[in-house]
C-alpha cells in the first residue's frame, strides 16, 4: 500500500514524499501522515466497501465550503482537479483522499473528561458548522442518511440472532427516528462521530477533523454523538458519568449558542444516545476479539445491551433544565462558580 500511496502523491499530486507514516488511529480507513519538501498532509484510503466515490467527492465538497468558515481538514486536488483518486484496480479496492495536514495534539480521555473548557470549545466549532450548513445545499456529491449507516445497515451480520430483544429494540428506534425527522427544519448535514479522537487541540484552538461519517440527519445527533462518547468510557460509578454529563451539556451548549443562535432541537437527543448506543454495540461485536475481553470490554457489553433492551439512553437528558437555560452574556460571569463545583449552582 505505501508504494502505491508514495507514486499516487508523485504522478497525481506532482509531489516528492520524504517520509510516510501509517496512522494507527484509523478506524475503518488507512492513514497515511504524508512529509514533502513543501508541506505536509494526510493520505486516507477508503475501503470501497464502505463509501462510494460520490460520497467522498460529497464530503470534499462540504469542507472547501466550511473553510471558509471555520477551521477544517481541507481536501486537495489533483493536477487534474480530481478530489477522489479511483486506480479502478481491483487488487485496490480503496479511494484515496489527500489533505492538509492539521498541527495540533490529540488529548487523552480522562484528560478531556477533566478539562470542560473543551467541552465549550466543541460546542463553539460543532455550532459554527451547523450555522455554516443550513442552507448549504451538495451540488456535485452526495452523503447518505442517517439510517444509511454503515453498522446499522450490518447490524444483522454482526450481532448474535438469539439476541431478540437487541433487534426489537433497533428496529423500534429506526422508525421512531425516522417519525421525527419527517419535515423538520433542523434536518441537514452533521459531522456524525464527535469524540476525542476526532479533535486536535493547538494552544487555545480546537478543530475537528475526520468528516468521513458525516451524513444528513437531525442537526442534535452531532450533540447526541459527541455526549454519548464523552460519557462511553466510564461504566457507573457512583453518580460520576451524571455529573459529567451535567457538565458537558453545560458547557457544550454555551459555546453552542455563541456560533448558532437558532440552535437545534433537543427534543430528540434521547433518541439519538440510544441511537449512537446501537451503532457503538454493533462496532463492538465487529471489532473487538471476544477471546480476549478486557474487564472494561466485557462491562460495557453488559451495560450496553442492558440499556438497549430497556430503550434506556445512557443519560437521562432533560431538554428544560439543561437546554440553553443560562444566557451566553453570563458565561464569564458563572465560569469561576462553574468551575469550583458544577452541583453547587444546582
Amino acid at each position: 500500500m505505501e508504494e502505491t500511496v508514495k507514486a499516487i502523491l508523485k504522478n497525481l499530486y506532482d509531489l516528492n514524499v520524504s517520509a510516510l507514516r501509517q496512522n494507527k488511529r484509523g478506524w475503518q480507513n488507512i492513514v497515511y501522515e504524508v512529509e514533502t519538501d513543501t508541506a505536509d498532509f494526510i493520505m486516507r484510503c477508503t475501503p470501497k466497501a464502505n463509501r462510494g466515490k460520490e460520497d467522498i467527492l460529497g464530503e470534499a465538497e462540504w469542507l472547501l465550503h466550511l473553510k471558509n468558515h471555520l477551521e477544517v481538514p481541507s481536501p486537495v486536488a489533483t493536477i487534474q482537479n480530481n478530489y477522489c483518486i479511483d486506480l479502478e484496480d481491483t487488487s485496490t479496492p480503496y479511494y484515496f483522499v489527500l489533505f492538509d495536514k492539521i498541527e495540533g495534539q490529540h488529548i487523552s480521555y480522562n484528560s478531556y473528561l477533566n478539562r470542560p473548557e473543551l467541552f465549550y470549545k466543541l460546542g463553539v466549532e460543532i455550532g459554527k458548522v451547523h450555522a455554516n450548513s443550513r442552507d448549504f445545499t451538495l451540488k456535485r456529491g452526495t452523503r447518505r442518511q442517517w439510517h444509511d449507516n454503515q453498522y446499522l445497515q450490518e447490524f444483522g451480520q454482526h450481532i448474535p440472532k438469539n439476541q431478540i430483544k437487541v433487534y426489537e429494540s433497533c428496529a423500534l428506534l429506526v422508525e421512531e427516528i425516522k417519525k421525527a425527522t419527517e419535515g423538520s427544519c433542523d434536518y441537514g448535514l452533521v459531522h456524525g462521530d464527535i469524540h476525542h479522537e476526532n479533535f486536535l487541540f493547538n494552544e487555545d484552538r480546537l478543530i475537528i477533523i475526520d468528516y468521513d461519517e458525516s451524513q444528513y440527519s437531525l442537526l442534535c445527533e452531532d450533540f447526541s454523538v459527541a455526549l454519548y462518547y464523552t460519557l462511553y468510557g466510564m461504566l457507573n460509578n457512583n453518580g460520576q458519568r451524571d455529573k459529567i454529563a451535567k457538565e458537558f451539556c453545560y458547557h457544550f451548549q454555551l459555546g453552542y449558542k455563541e456560533q448558532f443562535s437558532d440552535a437545534c432541537d433537543l427534543s430528540f437527543v434521547p433518541l439519538y444516545l440510544r441511537l449512537r448506543e446501537l451503532i457503538a454495540y454493533v462496532g463492538a461485536y465487529k471489532k473487538w476479539d471476544f477471546d480476549h475481553l478486557s474487564a472494561w470490554q466485557a462491562g460495557f457489553l453488559q451495560e450496553s445491551r442492558q440499556r438497549i433492551e430497556n430503550h434506556q439512553p445512557i443519560f437521562q437528558f432533560q431538554e428544560n433544565k439543561w437546554s440553553f437555560y443560562a444566557e451566553v452574556g453570563e458565561y464569564k460571569q458563572t465560569w469561576e462558580r462553574e468551575m469550583m463545583g458544577f452541583e453547587e449552582q444546582q
